[in-house]
């Protein structure tokens, strides 16, 4: 039941993403107010049912269910709850649904706090993060689906990879991705202006906004030849190759 229910608030999700991305676009385009409105409603109801797929899956690696390839893949029964969790990124199809949440979880503080900036440029950014959400989602369910099933079911799943299983493995995702998200949306939004006035304000947009992200994005960067070398050691190849 659980994999279905992910399935279906993905559906549910690309199709708010469209509405976010086209009424925040073209209402900024042709100058509609009312359009531009409808575009923040969009972005809660696209996070709640992201979020709500990826609850699903956790439930999924949680309780065992090796009747999803995915879980059956990536997690067996000797898993600690720790690893089991953080299986849901260990492979291509969790790590997509992780980065769409941490954009999600963006969207909705760029709808939250830019109030305060022009209508049409708070609508273009809101807009071109509906459309990187389109085109996840719609990559998910049509090339890389988390929730398929697997029949019959396993008796028991493979393993997480043993390279991630380690604590820095396990958070390094999570942090990069939270700083990867806002950048492409802003730095896309300010692209597509090449008027050099708004260009301007679009620059000073991103260093006003970017800053906590610079941060978050440059730690597990820097770490990230740690957070590769002490897995790899404990494998006997000191961290070459």
């Amino acid at each position: 039941m659980a994999p279905e229910l992910g399935v279906f608030a993905l559906i549910l999700a690309f199709c708010l993403s469209l509405s976010q991305a086209f009424f925040g676009l073209v209402g900024a385009w042709r100058g509609k107010p009312v359009w531009m409105s409808v575009a923040r409603p969009a972005v809660t109801g696209q996070f709640v049912f992201v979020a709500v797929a990826f609850i699903c899956l956790v439930y999924c690696f949680v309780n065992y269910d090796f009747s999803v390839l995915y879980v059956a893949k990536n997690s067996n029964s000797h898993l600690p709850l720790f690893y089991r969790v953080a299986a849901l990124w260990g492979a291509h199809e969790g790590s997509l649904l992780l980065w769409v949440l941490m954009l999600n979880v963006w969207t909705v503080a760029v709808t939250a706090f830019s109030r305060h900036l022009p209508e049409q440029m708070a609508a273009r950014v809101i807009g071109v993060m509906g459309l990187i959400s389109v085109g996840f989602i719609l990559f998910m369910l049509l090339t890389s689906n988390p929730f398929d099933r697997l029949f019959p079911a396993a008796a028991d799943g493979r393993d997480l990879n043993p390279l991630l299983q380690d604590p820095g493995m396990v958070i390094h995702p999570p942090t990069l991705f939270l700083g990867d998200a806002p950048w492409w949306s802003y730095t896309r939004t300010s692209l597509s202006k090449g008027r050099r006035p708004l260009w301007t304000a679009s620059v000073q947009t991103i260093m006003h906004c970017m800053k906590p992200s610079k941060l978050r994005k440059a730690s597990p960067v820097g770490l990230k030849p740690v957070f590769t070398y002490l897995p790899a050691r404990g494998q006997g190849t000191d961290g070459i190759g």
